[in-house]
């Protein structure tokens, strides 16, 4: 739409003559321009930055980028494996009825099921939870934190400790 076409504009519009004559034009040193300078670039560019107004919306949407998947099964030799170190951390924690002066240290990787999943094999995703070992609770089958994170036994897939690997045999 050219300013300088006023046939285009409406006959009652209020604004018809600012209209008309278009954006002002300053020169460098005029009283306007002294009054008002113009905005340097760098500080233009702020204004037309991103802003979160909506803190950790974005991640809640990645997080739903997740695709699920059905749960691996295990070798029997990986089962092996798995049974041997939760028996070594049932014997490090309070579970073996003598409290540890340290804590044990775990990285525990598992399989969580999605809600709402009415299928015989539910897909989930695969987490990882990092912290003290509390206790290996055998009448709940699961294995509890210092946080309070419960880890149910049967959706363990690996369990790392830095307390475990000298006392695995080879």
């Amino acid at each position: 739409m050219n300013p300088l076409n006023s046939t285009l504009v409406p006959e009652g519009f209020r604004y018809r003559e600012v209209f008309r004559r278009g954006k002002p034009v300053h020169e460098k040193y005029d009283s306007f321009s002294l009054r008002h300078p113009s905005m340097p670039l760098e500080k233009r560019a702020k204004i037309f930055s991103p802003f979160d107004a909506l803190k950790g919306f974005g991640e809640a949407i990645a997080s739903k980028e997740i695709l699920p998947e059905h749960r691996r099964t295990l070798s029997e030799e990986d089962l092996r494996i798995l049974d041997q170190k939760l028996d070594l951390l049932r014997q490090l924690t309070i579970s073996s009825g003598s409290p540890r002066p340290e804590p044990v240290p775990v990285e525990i990787c598992f399989f969580s099921a999605l809600d709402g999943s009415d299928d015989p094999e539910p897909a989930g995703i695969y987490r990882t939870e990092r912290g003290n070992l509390r206790k290996v609770d055998d009448f709940a089958r699961m294995l509890i934190l210092d946080d309070d994170t419960a880890i149910p036994a049967d959706d363990i897939v690996s369990i790392n400790s830095p307390v475990l690997d000298p006392l695995l045999p080879d």
